[in-house]
């Protein structure tokens, strides 16, 4: 499969996944992500594999026009790695994606948290921020294990209370998505 045209078509089934899991609705438009009446989130993620870069690319005007565009919430970025069961050559267009997941890992951080990295105009494209893999280091997430992976939501914030009463509201019914 092309490259830009497997990148699409995982990118709907990394947003199934994520909204599913954290019950937070999709947009269904170009723009943030997933929006509900308290959150916007948006996803980012990164095929984990020998010799494929590490840092994420965000738009500098995805960072200042979204919160502008969708008023008064909490924002977060959720960053994605994820492995696949196939190289994207080998991936036909009746394949279908989520089988090929093998394990996604997803970290989710407050929106401002992103200022850090300064903004790089290539000649061709941006400006953007470069978020390297490593600058989760060293920060206070609680984990939460799910179906192909786990999502670390920064401690002490909005989004993580969020998914702990999602865990408790689940542990309570038979079928959960989080646990």
């Amino acid at each position: 499969m092309q490259d830009r045209k497997f990148t699409t078509k995982i990118e709907q089934c990394h947003r199934k996944w994520l909204g599913e899991t954290i019950a937070i609705s999709q947009t269904g438009h170009n723009g943030i992500d997933f929006l509900n009446d308290f959150f916007g989130i948006e996803l980012k993620s990164k095929l984990l594999k020998k010799g494929y870069p590490k840092n994420f690319a965000v738009n500098a005007d995805q960072v200042h026009n979204f919160p502008k565009a969708y008023g008064e919430k909490d924002y977060y970025w959720a960053f994605m790695f994820y492995t696949f069961s196939k190289s994207v050559s080998e991936v036909r267009e009746r394949d279908k994606l989520e089988p090929l997941v093998t394990k996604r890992e997803v970290w989710c951080l407050p929106w401002d948290w992103i200022q850090q990295f300064p903004i790089f105009s290539p000649k061709y494209s941006g400006p953007f921020h470069y978020v390297p893999k490593h600058k989760f280091n060293g920060i206070n997430f609680t984990a939460f294990s799910t179906n192909k992976g786990n999502i670390h939501v920064q401690s002490d914030t909005s989004l993580e209370q969020r998914l702990i009463n999602r865990v408790l509201m689940y542990s309570e019914e038979q079928n959960p998505k989080l646990y």
